[in-house]
């Protein structure tokens, strides 16, 4: 059994952290730093955001032990989303960005934190989290016979050309 205080769920969270960052890069990095107004020509940018976040600050905080439960990281992570909707408005490209990256973090959290059982009546226990690696095991795969050829029913990865 894991607790939200303890070190496990944060490994959880540096993982999701990092595969924000990838995809972050793929859709054009703006979420990766802290906003800089006015390098980019936003002088309104801290007269509507209050709290400013960005994936690199959450990964800092993670790294420093920042968050004491998994709902402050999530809560930071969620700010980020908010914020870029706030500021963007709901039709602003960097707005629809927000949303898949929330989408994908929210799926991650789901994935990596299935079982989150919570009992804040009682101090003393901590609300536990099922990690995959504690859950039940899973089924062993089939072996393929040696020698046997099987036909893949995954679509290729790359198409190719010809002229």
């Amino acid at each position: 059994m894991s607790s939200y205080r303890n070190v496990s769920w944060k490994r959880g969270a540096q993982g999701i952290v990092t595969r924000l960052l990838q995809q972050d890069k793929r859709e054009g990095g703006y979420f990766s730093v802290a906003v800089d107004p006015d390098a980019l020509g936003l002088p309104t940018y801290f007269d509507v955001i209050k709290n400013p976040m960005d994936l690199g600050t959450v990964k800092e905080n993670l790294l420093h032990g920042a968050y004491e439960a998994l709902e402050d990281f999530i809560a930071d992570v969620q700010l980020i989303w908010d914020n870029a909707r706030e500021f963007n408005g709901p039709t602003h490209f960097v707005s629809a960005i927000a949303n898949r990256m929330q989408k994908m973090f929210e799926k991650e959290i789901a994935k990596s934190f299935k079982k989150i059982k919570c009992d804040e009546s009682d101090d003393e226990k901590d609300e536990d989290v099922e990690s995959p690696s504690e859950s039940a095991p899973r089924p062993k795969r089939p072996q393929k016979r040696k020698g046997s050829i099987e036909k893949s029913t995954k679509k290729p990865r790359f198409r190719i050309r010809r002229e």
